[in-house]
């Protein structure tokens, strides 16, 4: 009885622990199919799978019976993948701690990225039995991941496309981030340093109490500022600073840089044109009235040779009064070179002569310490140029060489007779300007005839010295080349069309020929001195002369006279009104009124873009008797 009893509640104890590891491991179920995360046992040596939960189904679209068929890791991983997977299996089951990110492939072919932790069930005998992985999907971190990395490379191309310096600066003003750094500087010298810390010295006073003002009063400031590149040379910037505030609270602040050193040098050689005009204004007014002084002593110096027999002695002494005159009319005919206030006239002249007569004047321009030669070629062949411009090219080029020679050195000028052949064979005249200075790197060469580009100091160069030699070559017809190398030396090569004509021009005749005529001229000139002297050389020739000191006087002289005027000699330039205008105005009172124009600097009014109309009759101060007559004559006779 006693032995039933005991069997029957053995029996039911079984029975009930049967249950109880019934309901556990439903319990055990439904807890694993619950979660998120995906459960997966499996043994090591063979993979088969042992136990798994329904999030794997779900992930993976595999049913039990296609999970049970299948092994791990093999069946699930890509071969890079695989791998990893075995490395951080060999891991675990040696006793370390496992965590793997890898693409779990789905039976559709899906790569789910899932990140894994492995461990292990040990047996009895505490050696590793089965592998045990629970893993969870990234794929909606990855997706955000990803987003915010394509919205950062966004803003990253924005702030880097941008042509100004941005910076983002903490609180303690330390840069965070930098769209671009300043040439000859690097990124990483850059982000994480204290921006007064790595800014010239002379600025970071100022720069600090800058940004410590945006950041404590939440304002915006702006500033310039030059900042030296590591080659010395000087850059400008125009910044300005506007506070970063995250909920009411300033963090920091963004700066925006724009380099203005183009402005700036810009602003600079406007500034120096506007001086380097004053000083030709000045050039051309000097040379102006130093005309009208040169126009009286010549043409009473000649008047005076006229009135003294052959063998006078005085005539020599007279003789050398005329020559200096002369030489100061070349002096002023170079003032108005430089002015750039000389008419263009082309002549067909002779190189040699022309840099012969402008020597000595270099030798003064390029200093004592820089040797002078010419070599000069015989039976140069002629061009057509126009004589002011070439001396204006001559000079250039001459500071040019002496500003290369700032210890010294030597300058040689040179001409040649040449034939270039293009499709055809031309004859040029070739002038050469060589020094042995420092010479040209290849990258200036490149701008030298740009029109404000310089090397030199700001104040020490305009731009347009040689920009103004190559205007003048191209506009007479030629053309210019340079070579050069640093520290062997510049040469200028300059070639000039030859011209069949030759030189015509008379010598100088100091004695007033006797070109008497007749007629009617008025002189309008405000210059007392000349308008004495002008109406005393054209009343000794046989003229009926009239004067006037201005425009007004001209016109009431006209209205009241009876008789006609046969010509009206005028100066260009005067108060009030000037020449032309009164030339058109006596126009319509005499419209068969010949005028013949003077000046002491032949300004553009004369003449369009710079040259004489072919139908405009001109005469240059400092003028002879005999020139003034002689272009009497033939404005009549015309």
């Amino acid at each position: 009885m006693s032995k039933g009893d005991h069997s029957s509640k053995t029996e039911a104890d079984l029975i009930e622990e049967l249950e109880r590891l019934r309901r556990e491991q439903a319990f055990t179920n439904a807890a694993l199919d619950a979660q998120v995360d995906t459960f997966f046992i499996f043994e090591p040596s063979t993979g088969e799978a042992i136990r798994w939960n329904r999030a794997f189904r779900k992930i993976t679209g595999y049913s039990d019976e296609e999970i049970t068929r299948l092994r791990a890791p093999t069946s699930y991983y890509s071969p890079t993948d695989l791998e990893r997977a075995a490395a951080t299996i060999r891991q675990v089951l040696d006793g370390q701690a496992g965590s793997v990110e890898l693409d779990l492939i789905c039976k559709d072919g899906r790569k789910v990225p899932t990140q894994y932790q492995a461990s292990v069930i040990n047996d009895d005998d505490g050696k590793p039995k089965y592998m045990v992985s629970i893993g969870r999907d990234m794929s909606a971190l990855r997706r955000s991941e990803n987003a915010l990395q394509e919205s950062e490379e966004r803003l990253r191309a924005v702030f880097g496309s941008m042509a100004e310096y941005l910076m983002v600066l903490d609180h303690e003003h330390r840069v965070q981030m930098i769209n671009r750094v300043q040439e000859g500087r690097k990124e990483d010298e850059v982000v994480g340093a204290l921006l007064h810390e790595i800014t010239a010295p002379e600025n970071r006073e100022r720069l600090l109490n800058t940004l410590g003002r945006v950041v404590e009063d939440a304002t915006t400031e702006q500033w310039d500022a030059t900042v030296p590149r590591p080659d010395g040379s000087i850059e400008h910037f125009s910044s300005i600073a506007a506070p970063i505030i995250v909920s009411g609270k300033v963090v920091g602040s963004v700066v925006n840089s724009r380099d203005i050193t183009d402005r700036v040098k810009l602003e600079e050689q406007y500034q120096q044109l506007q001086k380097m005009d004053s000083i030709g204004r000045l050039a051309g007014g000097v040379a102006h009235d130093f005309n009208n002084v040169l126009t009286v002593i010549n043409s009473y110096a000649s008047m005076a040779i006229d009135s003294l027999r052959e063998g006078d002695p005085l005539r020599a002494d007279i003789q050398q009064i005329l020559h200096a005159g002369n030489r100061a009319s070349t002096l002023t005919r170079q003032l108005l070179a430089f002015s750039r206030k000389q008419v263009m006239e082309p002549k067909v002249l002779d190189l040699n002569e022309v840099i012969v007569e402008l020597e000595k004047m270099l030798k003064r321009l390029i200093g004592e310490d820089i040797e002078c030669h010419t070599m000069l070629a015989k039976d140069l062949d002629r061009v057509c140029a126009d004589p002011g411009q070439v001396e204006q090219v001559l000079m250039n080029l001459a500071v040019n060489a002496r500003d290369a020679m700032p210890q010294g050195g030597k300058l040689l000028i040179k001409t040649s007779n040449v034939t270039l052949r293009d499709l055809v064979a031309k004859r040029y005249v070739m002038l050469t300007v060589s020094d042995n200075g420092v010479g040209i790197c290849a990258e200036v060469k490149e701008h030298i005839f740009e029109p404000f580009f310089t090397t030199k100091d700001v104040g020490q160069g305009t731009g347009l010295g040689l920009a103004t030699v190559y205007g003048i070559v191209k506009q007479s017809g030629g053309n210019i080349q340079v070579t050069s190398e640093p520290g062997k030396g510049t040469t200028f090569k300059i070639y000039l069309p030859q011209v069949d004509e030759t030189k015509t021009e008379p010598p100088t005749d100091f004695t007033t020929p006797h070109l008497h005529g007749s007629g009617t001229v008025l002189v309008v000139e405000d210059e007392k001195p000349v308008r004495i002297l002008t109406s005393r050389i054209l009343t000794s020739a046989g003229y009926t002369v009239l004067t006037a000191a201005n425009g007004g006087e001209a016109l009431l002289e006209c209205e009241q006279r009876t008789e006609g005027i046969d010509l009206v000699l005028t100066d260009v330039v005067m108060p009030k009104m000037g020449g032309k205008e009164l030339a058109d105005r006596l126009a319509k009172l005499c419209p068969n009124l010949k005028v013949l124009y003077m000046s002491g600097y032949t300004d553009g009014t004369i003449g369009r873009h710079g040259l004489l109309d072919e139908d405009t009759h001109f005469i240059a101060k400092p003028f002879s008797s005999a020139t003034l007559l002689k272009k009497i004559r033939s404005v009549l006779e015309d």
